[in-house]
């Protein structure tokens, strides 16, 4: 996980006649461009100078101005793209800065019957700090459970760990984990690298431990109207590119917001059975395995 991808999304709310503030989770996926979870968006002020904000929360907190590119809520999809916008003084945080050595995120499946494990960085309420109303990260970690969930087509996660309770300035009886909703599930690649699984969605509020679901990253790939409107290949294309940076670009339905890819790839190393595996080669048993979203070119 690069922790300077992680985002604090705000936005002004216009609910039943009531101006509200909502908070959410988001990680950066491009240079400017953030997956997050759609009701994070829930009741957009359009009348608001600046309706939706991100910033960088190593960084001193600025917010920038940000719009929706892309939303989709439904029983299987909690998922939106907003694009930072220009002009404001952005600065893309180092993990992303160079392309041409660090492409941007490559996105994974997770096959087979085991468990397995995953991460998560964000924002909830259980880490606000009472005393200056400032957020503060909490990392999770949990298993993803291959057989539990997967005839809703979600992710269901489970974590273990001791959880402080929510800030006691809080109004209302909401999850400790609000707040959380946005961010980017992750998992080990195998080679040093992650692959990005899925985006939180809601806390289950379980009796014991954690539970807390997610959208899957292959539903937003199949997306169409998450990718570009130009013509692409069809979803599944066997690629040899172990870092294609077209795999971040395709996500999005605006291609403004990535640079061109890079004159040459690497080519990929050979996978070990028990991870991830591209897609020109047998699926693995087990673990997690590299999503390619369509592209137009295939390095």
């Amino acid at each position: 996980m690069e922790f300077d991808r992680r985002v604090q999304i705000r936005v002004n709310r216009l609910d039943k006649g009531q101006r509200k503030k909502g908070f959410g989770s988001g990680y950066l996926v491009g240079p400017r461009l953030v997956l997050t979870a759609a009701h994070v968006l829930d009741h957009v002020d359009p009348g608001a100078d600046n309706p939706v904000t991100v910033s960088l929360p190593d960084t001193g907190e600025r917010e920038f101005p940000a719009m929706v590119r892309w939303q989709r809520t439904d029983d299987t999809v909690d998922a939106a793209l907003i694009e930072i916008a220009d002009g404001h003084g952005w600065q893309a945080p180092q993990s992303l800065s160079d392309l041409l050595t660090r492409p941007p995120q490559r996105y994974g499946l997770i096959i087979g019957t085991r468990p397995h494990p995953v991460t998560a960085s964000g924002f909830p309420r259980m880490q606000k700090d009472i005393t200056h109303g400032r957020r503060l990260d909490e990392q999770f970690t949990g298993r993803i459970a291959p057989g539990t969930g997967s005839l809703a087509g979600r992710y269901e996660l489970t974590g273990t760990d001791p959880t402080p309770a929510a800030a006691t300035d809080t109004p209302g009886s909401g999850s400790r984990w609000s707040g959380m909703s946005g961010a980017a599930v992750l998992t080990d690649d195998g080679y040093g690298s992650d692959l990005l699984c899925g985006v939180m969605r809601r806390d289950r509020q379980a009796d014991d431990g954690t539970r807390l679901t997610a959208t899957t990253a292959a539903r937003l790939l199949a997306d169409k109207a998450s990718a570009p409107s130009s013509p692409s290949t069809p979803a599944g294309t066997p690629s040899s590119n172990r870092s294609n940076p077209s795999a971040c670009s395709s996500l999005s339905p605006s291609t403004a917001a990535f640079p061109p890819p890079p004159p040459s790839c690497a080519p990929m190393p050979k996978p070990s059975p028990s991870t991830a595996a591209p897609t020109n080669s047998p699926p693995c048993k087990h673990g997690a395995r590299t999503v390619h979203p369509p592209s137009r070119s295939v390095c």
